[in-house]
């Protein structure tokens, strides 16, 4: 199905798994009708650039559906949607962070539709004893985490060009900076969110720390035991997929709220994954 999901639920311990289409009305609320949740951390996405569709109908349309069948229920309902720090797009001249209260320019199709998700969750927050949180993670890094994300695809690339006795590395953007939050700090935001935060309110999930992708790169290459050195391209392609070059979390609010405070650093996260991959 063109949305399928699965939708993963925890009852005393034990865990299920039902998959359902997002982007069909009747097989959510089928599914959030059977299953009658206390909690729901929606973490769907799509990313992909290349089918802008796809892109669109299931981060905004799948996530009304969600909320849709949770007001449906007439109980109260606590949802975390977890958003991007793409909502905010680039950062200002001057800016040392990206807390709820800075306005959102994103700058790529896929922000535009995480940002509309935040908005959507305003709006259906307290309707039908519905409760919405809100959030927006920033680059996750650390054990279990995919291909996808650029940690793990950069580490491949490392481990790639030693395997093929490389001495360099092109590199992309290595001055751009990004904020990279372990995985586990992540989701310990989540619940604490859920736990001691206030609705409507959409916190940064970062760790403040501002890291180049060169400086991500070195770490990952001393982990790795890889003497390489990295550099530019000759010729620069087109700008990166997410046009944005500086993107840092200001999480002041958050760690006030629920007196969350991450745990791993970088070199921790680095560790962790290389070890799980």
């Amino acid at each position: 199905m063109h949305g399928t999901a699965r939708v993963a639920v925890s009852m005393n311990g034990l865990q299920r798994c039902h998959v359902c289409d997002f982007l069909s009305p009747e097989d959510i609320h089928r599914v959030i009708s059977d299953v009658r949740p206390d909690q729901i951390l929606h973490l769907a996405a799509s990313s992909d650039p290349s089918d802008p569709n796809k892109l669109l109908q299931t981060n905004i349309s799948g996530v009304w559906n969600l909320l849709e069948a949770c007001e449906k229920l007439n109980r109260e309902v606590d949802v975390l949607i977890v958003g991007s720090a793409a909502s905010f797009g680039e950062m200002h001249q001057g800016e040392v962070g990206l807390g709820s209260n800075r306005v959102c320019e994103p700058g790529s199709l896929y922000g535009v539709s995480r940002q509309t998700q935040t908005e959507m969750g305003r709006i259906a927050d307290g309707n039908n004893g519905l409760k919405v949180f809100l959030c927006r993670t920033f680059n996750l890094i650390g054990p279990g985490i995919s291909d996808r994300y650029v940690p793990t695809a950069l580490a491949a690339r490392i481990q790639a060009a030693v395997e093929q006795g490389a001495s360099e590395l092109e590199l992309r953007d290595m001055d751009g900076v990004r904020d990279f939050i372990d995985v586990r700090d992540a989701v310990a935001a989540y619940f604490a969110i859920l736990e001691h935060g206030q609705t409507g309110h959409p916190y940064s999930v970062g760790s403040g720390e501002p890291v180049t992708i060169g400086q991500l790169a070195d770490v990952l290459a001393a982990e790795q035991g890889a003497a390489i050195r990295f550099k530019e391209p000759e010729i620069t392609p087109g700008k990166s997929r997410s046009g944005i070059k500086r993107s840092v979390a200001d999480a002041t609010d958050l760690q006030k709220d629920t007196g969350w405070a991450p745990r791993f650093t970088l070199c921790d996260s680095v560790r962790d994954m290389l070890t799980t991959q």
